[in-house]
């Protein structure tokens, strides 16, 4: 008996949706198969060894589902499928990065940047605030105990408390400027 006999009586027949059934694919996914180039017999039927050994030539393997058409050539629609895979990848890429940032926040390792800055600007405020009525609340014990006039006293301490508040925004102003180039730079 001759090969081509032999492949003759062990090619079994099968429809299209029998072999995506065995490639795990979708039916319309061997319809695109048959539109490029895929053997098929004239009443719409499948020689199975021959199609499944076109599909390992023409098919990347390693594919299933939806990726399994990108032929192992580089025509111009593969290239196409190549960049959609790339760009799929990119984004599911960015969707791990985003759950893992959302998980994060979840459990308390990350917070808002916006209510930490509100924090720190509410907090700065407080210590102001509290430098600044410094010089009222401890003129009159400071005073008494130097024994001299609380008037003067007290403006002497506004100078100077209002000095050094001027010299820490002043400090921290140029902190925060180089803090600002840094992310700029990112």
């Amino acid at each position: 008996m001759s090969a081509v006999k032999a492949n003759a009586e062990t090619n079994e027949l099968v429809s299209k949706s029998e072999a995506a059934r065995r490639w795990a694919i979708s039916p319309s996914l061997v319809t695109r198969y048959l539109s490029r180039g895929m053997p098929v017999r004239a009443d719409g039927r499948l020689e199975w060894a021959t199609v499944d050994a076109w599909r390992r030539q023409n098919v990347v393997s390693g594919l299933s589902g939806s990726h399994a058409h990108r032929k192992v050539s580089g025509s111009a629609s593969e290239k196409g499928n190549a960049s959609f895979a790339s760009a799929r990848a990119k984004r599911e890429a960015i969707a791990v990065k985003l759950a893992e940032l959302k998980y994060k926040q979840a459990i308390g390792e990350l917070v808002d940047r916006h209510a930490v800055e509100r924090a720190a600007f509410d907090r700065g405020r407080a210590e102001r605030d509290a430098w600044l009525t410094f010089p009222d609340r401890i003129a009159p014990s400071m005073a008494a105990t130097l024994g001299v006039d609380e008037c003067l006293l007290r403006k002497e301490l506004r100078r100077a408390v209002g000095e050094h508040l001027h010299q820490r925004a002043s400090s921290s102003a140029e902190a925060n400027s180089g803090q600002s180039a840094a992310r700029a730079e990112r």
